[in-house]
């Protein structure tokens, strides 16, 4: 899979992939390899992010069109100085890590409907993940359930600043916090937030 290139440039990638016996997968769950020239906030990165073996800038695919084969990725592992300063994670990290176990598994979420990128956007994301995505608002009910048995899966409501309205009761009540993209510091949500950078809020209960 690619992501980050302009049309011509996939369209080359693609015909010395099929040369070399590969394939472009057509969805994230049956990528392998992901190419990038870059960290970026796109679908494909964040979905394949959580699933491919390994992420290659594009000089993997070229030094394999000069051997004629694919070469080992490690010397080509993708490297993005900047973004993971700007981020505050370490792809390499984050992807030992999504091998291991999905960042989200055994987590639950609820997108309010304002959210911006919309859910069918955040959709793909999460669920590459590991996450489940619940239909209906958690009910307070719901909510305190889950907070007092550890049993129960985590539930992470997902809002934005003009859908904090919907989280007033959780706020009186006082069982939600709130973390923006700016103020997380703990690993956890360190690479939560590489992963729902677009959101304004993140409210763990």
């Amino acid at each position: 899979m690619f992501t980050g290139f302009e049309p011509t440039q996939v369209q080359q990638y693609t015909k010395r992939l099929h040369a070399l016996g590969g394939e472009v997968a057509d969805n994230s769950q049956k990528v392998t390899h992901l190419v990038a020239s870059k960290v970026t906030r796109t679908i494909k990165f964040l979905t394949a992010m959580s699933v491919v073996k390994h992420i290659v800038s594009p000089e993997w695919l070229e030094e394999s069109w000069r051997s004629q084969k694919f070469v080992d990725e490690q010397s080509y592992t993708l490297r993005d100085a900047e973004a993971e300063v700007l981020f505050g994670f370490s792809l390499e990290e984050s992807l030992k890590r999504a091998h291991s176990a999905p960042l989200f598994k055994g987590k639950y979420f609820y997108l309010t409907p304002g959210i911006c990128p919309s859910l069918s956007t955040m959709k793909p994301i999460l669920e590459s993940a590991g996450g489940k995505l619940l239909a209906k608002q958690p009910s307070y009910r719901k909510i305190m359930e889950h907070k007092q048995n550890k049993n129960l899966p985590e539930i992470i409501l997902i809002s934005c600043d003009n859908d904090l309205h919907l989280c007033r009761e959780y706020f009186l009540k006082n069982i939600g916090k709130t973390h923006t993209h700016t103020h997380t510091h703990t690993h956890t949500d360190t690479e939560t937030v590489l992963l729902l950078s677009y959101v304004l809020s993140i409210i763990h209960f």
